[in-house]
């Protein structure tokens, strides 16, 4: 009997021990990432490129080719997504980049002439309003805030363009890293199956289950966001430049006298690429992406008419991507309100910056699953059906609504 509470005690120290270097090993972590923040980017960016094309190559590796009589193999499949994406990229560097680039140039020197021709323009209307009896300080204090916000809005375009135009010079100067980044993502593909039976070796058997149906809600809510707003992405952009093409032709058909108020429109690759790139950002993305295109139409015309024509194309593009495509491809993944939606946009622009707009939504999503995830399973107590241990407690849908059978 004497020898049960030294039992107790040397379980307890060597509890106490366990935690300790664990904490050791977590705080040796937390060094280890800090000191290689490139090389902790560039792992983390593979882990998310594999995780993105891993459907992609489960999907053609389940297809049965007739010519072959069988299936590719794995290996042969992540090869020949790999050759798609090159031939993407090698496409993209030759037609488009270099269109790009060449547009926000002349962009950025057209930027002048344009804040002169903005000018002459509330000349012309302060000409008008002359006409009209104002007092004196009113007219001026219009006058002076005029002037200031053609001369602010023509330095934010400045600014902003050249901002664009460093980023794509970084992104070239980036590219050594990127082709790492690809190379450590088709060895994680290769192995991918020896990378999931590794992770869960290392979870006790009795969590099996709950880390499996927790694995199984984050991958159904970021997978599906992520791969869902990527093909959004693209069919917002591929989209705002066929109907800011289309709508051009439309027009001079329409009525043949148009062709010199509404010409072509020659911002359109760089208004299709904003808007396509903007497109995950909710609410935010419609408004900045008909600005920009209504700036940069009026940029060409000095016309307001054609400006607005441009922006109503853009508009249309965002309704068809937004009601059409994106419900199809996403359908209710989400799950919670437009009201979250907006909330964790903004907060993780707040914290992150630019890619925390894009990141927000999925990060803030996968921390309620942890959270869920965490109180259903240890912080409350546990139910008459999941007393067994590795059996998973329930966790309520994400719109909060009981679930099935609970009375």
């Amino acid at each position: 009997m004497r020898e049960e509470p030294a039992e107790e005690g040397r379980q307890v120290s060597y509890r106490w021990l366990k935690n300790v270097i664990w904490l050791l090993l977590g705080a040796f972590a937390v060094w280890l990432v800090a000191r290689l923040k490139l090389t902790t980017v560039l792992f983390f960016l593979a882990i998310f490129f594999a995780y993105l094309l891993h459907p992609l190559v489960r999907m053609l590796s389940e297809v049965k080719i007739p010519f072959l009589k069988g299936r590719l193999s794995w290996q042969v499949s992540t090869f020949v997504v790999y050759v798609v994406i090159a031939g993407f990229i090698t496409v993209s560097g030759v037609l488009i980049v270099p269109a790009t680039f060449e547009q926000v140039e002349v962009i950025i020197r057209e930027i002048p002439s344009m804040i002169e021709s903005a000018n002459r323009s509330f000349v012309i209307l302060q000409d008008r309003y002359n006409s009209y009896e104002i007092p004196p300080v009113i007219r001026e204090r219009i006058n002076q805030s005029t002037i200031a916000f053609t001369t602010q809005m023509g330095s934010y375009l400045e600014n902003s363009f050249a901002a664009f135009g460093n980023f794509l010079l970084q992104f070239f100067s980036w590219l050594l890293y990127v082709i790492v980044m690809l190379i450590l993502a088709f060895l994680m593909l290769l192995e991918v199956d020896r990378i999931g039976k590794n992770f869960y070796f290392y979870v006790p058997p009795s969590y099996h289950a709950r880390v499996k149906a927790l694995v199984n809600e984050v991958n159904g809510i970021f997978g599906n966001y992520m791969r869902g707003n990527f093909i959004c992405v693209f069919a917002n952009g591929i989209l705002t430049y066929f109907l800011l093409v289309a709508g051009v032709l439309v027009m001079h058909l329409v009525l043949p006298g148009a062709r010199e108020s509404f010409p072509f429109y020659k911002y359109a690759l760089v208004a299709s690429l904003f808007a396509g790139i903007m497109f995950p950002i909710p609410y935010v993305a419609h408004g900045l992406s008909m600005l920009l295109g209504a700036i940069l139409a009026y940029m060409q015309t000095q016309s307001l008419l054609y400006g607005f024509f441009i922006g109503f194309v853009i508009f249309i593009a965002f309704q068809i991507v937004d009601f059409i495509v994106r419900p199809k491809i996403m359908g209710d993944a989400l799950g919670v309100s437009t009201i979250f939606v907006f909330f964790a946009a903004i907060s993780g622009g707040e914290i992150f910056g630019t890619i925390g707009l894009f990141m927000g939504i999925p990060l803030s999503l996968i921390m309620i699953s942890l959270f869920r995830f965490v109180y259903y399973n240890f912080l409350t107590l546990p139910r008459a059906d999941s007393s067994q241990p590795g059996t998973p407690c329930p966790v309520p849908p994400a719109d909060g609504e009981a679930l099935a059978g609970e009375s």
